[in-house]
């Protein structure tokens, strides 16, 4: 701004001068085309970035390689070409290649709406391995379906990713909580290593979920499993019975209220020790579970699970909370664990997108508003994003 090069965008301007220098001449052509209205000659408008957003250096650079022919050419007819001759086509593409990762990686992690806590360790080891050098092409697949080319790392945006991998692994850190959440994912739970967690973190995370197994309000097991599997039969009532006279047996010994202190003493650590014992138990069967076809089916297949729900359909319903639901005749206690862990979102993104639009429901033009309108147009606002997803 005025000239002056702004953190924490440019604080690494010396490493790669040429980058930046591109991305400063991308932003003077973006706000000339607004200025002199020729963006409206364009097919698809550039967009400016906006600060604010973590993804509007992605957008803006995005826009810019979509229409840069097409605006190479407008401003060809007022001879100020030259304010392109700095925007190079390769490594402009090399590094909407390089960003386009992260904005999956948003995606996937901000909604609030679906369960995305258990794809923090995922993601963040696709983003590391995204960030590893790359000294030789790879073949990968495109977003329609076709295999394309990706060459190696140029010289300008080696030392970016160096960067970014060095910020990554200095602000993101993994938690016990997140080794809980990958691990109620079937999918996950045999491969948590691949996903950068360490031994010594993957038993405080299960140290964490056995300590919420014990905190959630599980139910009961049947009465036929605590009777030792054998059902019992129904009350005989008999009829025209005979009063028959009655011998009256005299405790001696300890009160009646004595004898029940001791018993509901006695009842707490066996209640203790039966839960802990289901807890064990059914930790030990989800250890030794293997996914099969058809829970590979439900469990991959998200996208889905609203149009099924639209359509009425709960039984084939996709996702992790749908597998749960069918699997908590086996797994009770854990079940209550999942509603209690992958609630919690892996993203604020969403939340920071509400105190947005609280400013700008709550103007200077609207300062007036009774503070029950302002909530009930908030809570009107994030239901129809709801709606939306």
């Amino acid at each position: 701004m005025d000239g002056v090069k702004q953190a924490p965008v440019y604080l690494f301007y010396d490493e790669s001068s040429f980058m930046y220098d591109m991305i400063d001449v991308s932003k003077e052509l973006v706000t000339y085309m607004k200025q002199t209205k020729l963006n409206k000659q364009l097919k698809n408008k550039m967009k400016q970035d906006v600060v604010t957003r973590f993804d509007g250096l992605f957008i803006m650079l995005q826009s810019v390689s979509a229409e840069l022919d097409e605006s190479t050419e407008l401003l060809k007819k007022r001879k100020q070409e030259d304010r392109a001759e700095k925007i190079f086509e390769e490594l402009l593409d090399e590094l909407i290649r390089l960003l386009h990762y992260f904005k999956l990686a948003n995606k996937s992690l901000e909604p609030f709406n679906t369960p995305t806590l258990h794809l923090v360790g995922m993601w963040l080891a696709k983003l590391k391995a995204h960030l590893q050098p790359r000294d030789e092409p790879i073949t990968v697949n495109g977003t329609n379906g076709e295999k394309m080319t990706i060459p190696t790392d140029s010289e300008n945006i080696a030392p970016i990713k160096v960067r970014l991998l060095k910020q990554l692994e200095e602000n993101f850190f993994l938690k016990p909580l997140h080794v809980a959440a990958a691990y109620l994912d079937p999918l996950q739970k045999n491969c948590l290593k691949d996903y950068g967690f360490t031994q010594e973190l993957i038993d405080q995370g299960l140290v964490y979920l056995k300590d919420i197994m014990r905190k959630v309000d599980p139910p009961k097991p049947p009465a036929a499993s605590m009777s030792g599997g054998m059902r019992q039969r129904p009350p005989v009532v008999k009829k025209n019975l005979v009063k028959r006279p009655c011998t009256v047996f005299v405790h001696v010994g300890l009160s009646r209220d004595d004898s029940d202190e001791e018993s509901e003493d006695d009842v707490e650590p066996a209640e203790e020790s039966q839960l802990e014992a289901r807890i064990d138990q059914e930790l030990a069967e989800y250890r030794m579970f293997k996914a099969s076809k058809s829970d590979k089916e439900v469990l991959l297949q998200p996208d889905t699970r609203k149009r099924a729900r639209e359509d009425g359909d709960v039984k084939h319903d996709v996702g992790l909370l749908p597998w749960w639901r069918v699997k908590s005749d086996k797994f009770p206690i854990l079940a209550c664990a999942v509603r209690a862990i992958l609630c919690i979102p892996a993203s604020s993104s969403m939340l920071e997108c509400t105190f947005s639009s609280a400013d700008n429901t709550r103007s200077n033009k609207r300062s007036g508003l009774h503070p029950s309108t302002f909530n009930a147009l908030l809570f009107l606002r994030s239901d129809q994003d709801l709606d939306r997803k």
